[in-house]
C-alpha cells in the first residue's frame, strides 16, 4: 500500500509529523512518500499542485493531508484545486467525545461553492443543487446511518432544492432510518441543546462546513476533528483545522495533532486496516487521559502529545496483533 503525504503549510507539517509517527507505530505495511503541495509549493515552483504531485496521488492508494494556506492575494485555493482535480465530490467529517457521536457528510460540489463566485462588484454568488449530487449526498447518508438522517438545508426557502432531497430520500430510504429535512437556522440551536441525539447530518457545502465546526466546537475545538474527502478514484484525508500561519514559528511547539492523528485512523480504516485503526484510536484515547495541548487546557507539546499516542498506539497493536495471530 502507498500513501502520499502533503505537508503543506503553516502548521501543516508539524501535525502531519505526529500523524505519520503514530502510522508507524501500528507498522503501516507501505511507503509514506512526501510531495509538494499549497503555498509554499506556488512560491517555489508556480503551482499550488504540481503534475507530478498529481501523478503520485493517482498512483496512490490514499493521501494525508497536513494543511495548506490560501493567500487573500494570489493562487487560487489549494484545497479547492485538490478537490477539483481528483473529483473529491463527499466530505465525510466523523465527529466523537463524550455524549457526541455523529458524522457530518457535505456534498462539496453543490450549494454555495458548486460554481466560482463573481467578485464583482458587486460580489455574486450562486446556490446551485443538482439532481445527482442530491442524490449522491442522500445516498452516502444514509449508508452511514444508524439511527437517523437529518439533512441540514433552508427547504421553507429554497424549495427546488428541498424537492430534490425529499426525492432522494424517498429512493434512498431504509427501514428503521428516521429521515428529516430541516432550516438550518432553526438546527444549530437543536444540536448545541441536544448533541447526542444527532447520527448522521447531510448538507451542501457551506452549510456542511458550518455544522462541522459547530459540532467540533462541542467536541473540543477545531483541532480535534478529522475530515475525508472522497471521490471516484481518490481519497484523501486531513484535520478540519487550517493552516494556523501564526502558530508555526513557536518553538516548542504546541498546537493539536489530534485532528491529524484522526485523519491518519481514518485512512486505516479506508485502506481496510481496521485493526491497525483501532490500536491507533486506542493509543489516542489512552494518550487523551492522560495529558494536552493547551487548546485543551493542558500544557503538552505537540511532540510529547504524537510521541504519547504513538506509544500507547504500539502497544495496543501488539495486542491486537498477537490476540489476532493466537490459534
Amino acid at each position: 500500500m502507498r500513501v502520499v503525504l502533503l505537508p503543506g503549510d503553516g502548521i501543516g507539517p508539524i501535525v502531519l509529523k505526529e500523524a505519520v509517527r503514530c502510522l508507524r507505530a501500528v507498522d503501516f505495511p507501505g511507503p509514506l512518500d512526501e510531495h509538494p503541495f499549497g503555498l509554499g509549493c506556488w512560491q517555489t515552483c508556480g503551482e499550488v499542485l504540481p503534475q507530478a504531485t498529481r501523478d503520485a496521488i493517482r498512483a496512490a492508494d490514499a493521501t494525508l493531508l497536513g494543511a495548506a494556506t490560501t493567500p487573500a492575494e494570489g493562487p487560487s485555493s489549494p484545497i479547492l484545486t485538490l478537490r477539483r482535480t481528483f473529483d473529491l465530490d463527499l466530505m465525510v467529517r466523523p465527529v466523537r467525545s463524550d455524549g457526541l457521536d455523529a458524522v457530518v457528510i457535505g456534498a462539496e460540489f453543490e450549494g454555495l461553492y458548486a460554481e466560482p463566485e463573481d467578485p464583482g462588484p458587486p460580489a455574486r454568488a450562486s446556490w446551485l443543487v443538482t439532481e445527482a449530487g442530491a442524490d449522491r449526498l442522500v445516498q452516502q447518508a444514509f449508508a452511514r446511518a444508524r439511527r437517523s438522517v437529518v439533512l441540514v438545508d433552508k427547504p421553507t426557502v429554497l424549495r427546488g432544492a428541498a424537492a430534490l432531497f425529499r426525492a432522494a430520500a424517498a429512493r434512498h430510504a431504509r427501514p428503521g432510518i428516521d429521515f428529516e429535512l430541516v432550516n438550518a437556522d432553526a438546527f444549530v440551536a437543536r444540536a448545541v441543546r441536544d448533541p447526542g441525539s444527532l447520527d448522521v447530518l447531510a448538507a451542501t457545502s457551506f452549510v456542511a462546513d458550518l455544522l462541522s465546526d459547530l459540532l467540533a466546537a462541542l467536541a473540543g475545538g477545531v483541532g480535534t476533528v478529522a475530515s475525508a474527502s472522497l471521490g471516484p478514484e481518490v481519497a484523501v484525508f486531513e484535520p478540519v483545522h487550517g493552516s494556523a500561519p501564526r502558530h508555526a514559528a513557536a518553538v516548542p511547539s504546541v498546537v493539536n495533532p489530534e485532528g491529524a492523528i484522526r485523519a491518519a485512523a481514518m485512512l486505516l480504516d479506508h485502506l481496510g486496516l481496521r485493526r491497525r485503526a483501532t490500536a491507533l484510536r486506542a493509543g489516542l484515547d489512552q494518550a487523551l487521559t492522560a495529558l494536552s495541548t493547551p487548546d485543551r487546557g493542558g500544557s503538552a507539546t505537540t511532540e510529547a502529545f504524537g510521541q504519547h499516542t504513538a506509544e500507547r498506539a504500539a502497544e495496543a497493536w501488539l495486542q491486537l496483533r498477537d490476540a489476532a495471530a493466537a490459534p
